[in-house]
């Protein structure tokens, strides 16, 4: 094994655990060699991809034959399964919420500090084709001053069976769907979060939710809205953004953002009122086709193996992290500013920034 090859352990081998598996594959830095998991039908199913496997956690912290953790298990062992394993001499990656709390993500990074491990959390969503084309559009400045921007992740067959509809898991859609819809908004939108506005939906649940909607309040003056909702039937988009030079729609995952925007901003009143299919009006008359122009831009390519890639060059020494932990500790402060206002029903101020 060279200096650059590390054994790889997947802590909980369900779905997560499993895309893990087949997607650090393609690394050629890191190799899964083992993966331990409570169940014996997914032991059995990670020892017919010739992988060693484990039945309890104290197994895999034994195995000093293993260089790096991936903790893919239920949120609520994140914090005490990436503390042990890094107190054990592993490097560890972790997937997202990174914790339940705050308070337990600052036990973490002390534990990353006194230990002198690598610790990453999975923000994989950062690599998503529409999340990189939204972010370039806004950093070309195409849309002009961004004044709104709407992130939705619709669908209607409700919460997922397991640990996600338990409170005490860690389950609801903010910490499975938020943190990662968050964590975009704040890496493509500029700029300080004055206050954040949130409500829960418990459609079908009462102590898990089973979607929500947050609003964050730009000093700027940017609203910034993020939606998750697993009982909506009616499609809407996934991204809506609306700028003083345009606007940007990107439909649906896979579908190429449209960008929108006028040829001539010189508007003309008419002396009379016109009459649309939205009846009379002067101020909502739709634009002609001869004075709007539409470009289609086609998504960014993704490559969600550039994680894998980052995180061993880090080991190596080679690069610094993509993902950072004061990015992931500003995410969940906002994720429990979000469940603040809720609670309290109301917006509430941020006593801190980024």
């Amino acid at each position: 094994m060279s200096e650059q090859e590390y054994r790889v352990c997947i802590v909980g081998f369900g779905g997560m655990g499993e895309w893990h598996y087949k997607h650090m594959k393609e690394n050629r830095w890191l190799t899964p060699v083992s993966a331990c998991d409570i169940q014996e039908s997914r032991r059995e199913l990670a020892e017919s991809y010739q992988l060693k496997s484990y039945a309890s956690f104290d197994e895999v912290l034994e195995d000093r034959s293993i260089d790096v953790v991936v903790i893919s298990c239920p949120n609520q062992f994140h914090k005490d399964y990436s503390i042990a394993a890094m107190e054990k001499g592993f490097d560890v990656i972790c997937e997202k919420p990174v914790t339940l709390t705050v308070a337990e993500l600052d036990a973490v990074i002390a534990a990353k500090q006194r230990t002198g491990r690598s610790f990453a959390v999975h923000q994989n969503r950062r690599w998503d084709n529409d999340f990189l084309t939204v972010k370039k559009v806004i950093e070309e400045g195409r849309l002009g001053t961004l004044y709104a921007i709407q992130s939705k992740v619709l669908g209607s067959r409700g919460v997922p069976d397991g640990w996600r509809q338990q409170k005490e898991c860690g389950g609801g859609m903010l910490l499975d769907w938020g943190v990662h819809l968050i964590d975009q908004i704040m890496l493509a939108v500029p700029g300080e979060i004055r206050q954040v506005d949130n409500h829960f939906y418990h459609t079908e649940f009462t102590e898990v939710d089973d979607g929500f909607k947050s609003r964050f309040y730009y000093d700027s003056g940017l609203l910034a809205e993020v939606e998750v909702d697993t009982h909506a039937f009616a499609k809407e988009a996934r991204w809506i953004l609306r700028g003083s030079e345009g606007s940007l729609i990107i439909p649906d995952w896979g579908e190429n953002a449209v960008l929108i925007s006028a040829r001539d901003k010189t508007v003309v009143w008419e002396e009379q009122i016109l009459y649309t299919s939205a009846g009379p009006t002067k101020t909502m008359a739709p634009r002609t086709r001869f004075s709007e122009q539409r470009e289609e831009i086609p998504l960014i390519e993704k490559s969600w193996t550039v994680f894998y890639d980052n995180f061993a060059a880090v080991l190596a020494g080679r690069e610094e992290p993509l993902v950072k932990l004061n990015e992931n500790r500003y995410v969940m402060q906002l994720m429990e500013a979000c469940q603040r206002s809720d609670r309290e029903k109301r917006r509430i101020d941020l006593d801190f920034s980024r």
